[in-house]
């Protein structure tokens, strides 16, 4: 259904351009994904999904708006629980879009032609008969998209920094950190086993960070 990761040079140990979730119907995945929870699952409060919401890493454009980010993330919440806290490795910098950055399109919407003017009545004429409406009736507002501004989302998915800042923003629960790699490491594994279990220890704790969004930044160099 979708080509392989755009990974060209990047070495790729654990063969997610072959089996990565991004590459698999989404049903499919979580029927995998509850299956294995209901077998292995004891009483531990929380789960760690790894591999999940990678379609950003395909290739083909298409494909990464056949299942976006959004759809995945909403699924899981769905059918396995609520996301507490999100950790994301990567080489690009995610930036949370409000819609209010520079470069951010709108929708254009043609202008209206001038009103024709209303025909008044001739004298003798029944009012009730050009006036159907009732006296005293309330009119009926008609909605006009052009009073508000409206960004251009087709084509343009968000990504997961921005639908969890949505989501957990509006009650105030959200929290955002970003660290480079260097900071657990210097070598990538040991970079990313340290900052999951920072990330692990953050979460679980008693008084640890709730909804949290760690994004380790890796350099591609």
């Amino acid at each position: 259904m979708v080509e392989a990761f755009n990974s060209i040079g990047v070495q790729d140990p654990h063969d997610e351009a072959q089996f990565s979730a991004a590459h698999f119907d989404s049903n499919l995945v979580m029927e995998v994904i509850q299956s294995t929870v209901a077998e292995r699952r004891t009483n531990q409060t929380y789960i760690l999904l790894e591999g999940i919401c990678n379609t950003s890493k395909l290739a083909n454009e298409e494909d990464r708006l056949t299942c976006r980010e959004m759809d995945e993330f909403f699924m899981i919440e769905k059918c396995l629980g609520d996301i507490e806290s999100v950790v994301s490795f990567t080489y690009n910098k995610e930036e949370e879009c409000t819609g209010n950055e520079e470069g951010t399109k709108f929708e254009e919407f043609p202008e209206e032609e001038a009103p024709k003017e209303e025909v008044k009545p001739a004298d003798g004429d029944d009012d009730a008969d050009n006036n159907p409406e009732e006296d005293g009736a309330e009119k009926k507002v008609v909605f006009n998209p052009k009073e508000y501004k409206w960004t251009i989302t087709n084509g343009q998915s968000k990504n997961m920094l921005t639908m969890f800042a949505n989501l957990k923003g509006t009650k105030g629960m959200f929290k955002k950190d970003m660290r480079d790699s260097a900071a657990y490491g210097v070598q990538s594994y040991d970079a990313v086993c340290s900052g999951l279990n920072d990330f692990c220890q953050r979460v679980t704790s008693p008084e640890g960070d709730k909804n949290l969004y760690l994004q380790v930044l890796f350099s591609d160099n």
